[in-house]
């Protein structure tokens, strides 16, 4: 079974507005945004522009990291929205070779887009001992996501998102914690119509890019 980050992360998507509120949704969740950290820092770490360093970086750098702390010591839950998000990072970490900066870019914008749906999730059932770190990772994924309005990645740039992949137990079996066939059929079968995304911009690139 073939499937795509896309698809994956746009199955996400769909699972993240159906996850109940409840204690095993939350610990779906917390493990999802665990994962989505995980894809993030594979990005940051190869670089998202030609300017090492830089602001790109350094937003989704701040981004991964918030991910990381919500998830905290969250266990992985083998629920749909966990597998989903799990997969996806672990087809970033497979197609690392072959992605330009650009292309890393629209990948950290793609992952950041479920990243924000998932905190969706978590913001539902906040408890008061999480709120300053879902404070925190909210406002990242607007600083990102407000960047990538102000520089979009083009279709060009992205394509490796829509690529079909195999399973990413048989492309990459060192991999300890990659999810199942089972998994990659769910997403191939429960994969939304894709939407366009929008951004709403709130800052001006002169309040978001350094001098």
């Amino acid at each position: 079974m073939a499937t795509s980050i896309h698809d994956l992360l746009d199955a996400a998507n769909l699972h993240a507005t159906k996850t109940d509120r409840t204690p095993a949704g939350l610990a779906d969740a917390a493990s999802a945004i665990g994962h989505l950290g995980r894809a993030l820092r594979l990005l940051v770490n190869d670089g998202l522009s030609q300017d090492v360093g830089g602001y790109r970086e350094r937003f989704v750098s701040e981004l991964a990291n918030a991910c990381v702390a919500v998830a905290g010591d969250a266990a992985f839950s083998g629920a749909p929205l966990s597998l989903l998000c799990g997969a996806a990072a672990d087809l970033v970490g497979i197609l690392r070779p072959e992605w330009s900066h650009a292309g890393r870019w629209a990948a950290a914008l793609a992952v950041t887009e479920t990243a924000r749906q998932v905190a969706a999730v978590l913001s539902a059932g906040e408890q008061p001992t999480a709120g300053p770190q879902l404070a925190y990772l909210r406002r990242t994924t607007v600083l990102v996501e407000q960047t990538g309005a102000i520089e979009p990645p083009t279709a060009r740039q992205a394509w490796l998102l829509d690529r079909p992949l195999p399973s990413p137990v048989a492309a990459h079996e060192a991999t300890r914690d990659t999810v199942g066939d089972a998994m990659v059929a769910l997403a191939h079968h429960t994969r939304p119509v894709r939407t366009q995304r929008r951004v709403v911009l709130t800052s001006t690139s002169a309040d978001l890019v350094p001098g």
